[in-house]
């Protein structure tokens, strides 16, 4: 389901995005240039294949002087994007991560990943 609210935000909605920040459950919602959009938590089947690709990476991550990360803030505080993952150089110890050499986005029906691949592209690590 699409739904999109025009400026200005209704009160109603601005209470709803301040109730998930507050129950911490806004931790996949992203903005896109400005745009709002309220992301659900993964289904556990997504989950668990985000899990197991994360965990089979470690190794040779580590060998090629990768880290890996889960869900993380690509971008930047008015524009970021929450992928499912990724591979950096060292440690990323900020809120939003600039640039990322790997993006991991496991494929759920009926979500956003393909229209977030030029968004990736321009924040690669190279």
């Amino acid at each position: 389901m699409r739904t999109v609210v025009l400026d200005p935000v209704p009160p109603e909605v601005q209470a709803l995005i301040e109730r998930r920040r507050a129950m911490g459950a806004d931790l996949y919602d992203e903005l896109w240039e400005g745009v709002y959009h309220l992301v659900p938590g993964p289904h556990t089947r997504h989950a668990n294949v985000q899990g197991q690709l994360l965990a089979q990476l470690h190794g040779p991550a580590r060998r090629a002087g990768l880290s890996v990360f889960g869900p993380f803030n690509l971008g930047e505080p008015g524009d970021f994007r929450v992928p499912d993952g990724g591979l950096g150089q060292g440690s990323i110890d900020e809120v939003y991560a600039p640039t990322t050499v790997v993006v991991i986005e496991v494929l759920s029906p009926g979500d956003e990943t393909y229209a977030k691949f030029s968004f990736y592209h321009g924040h690669n690590g190279e």
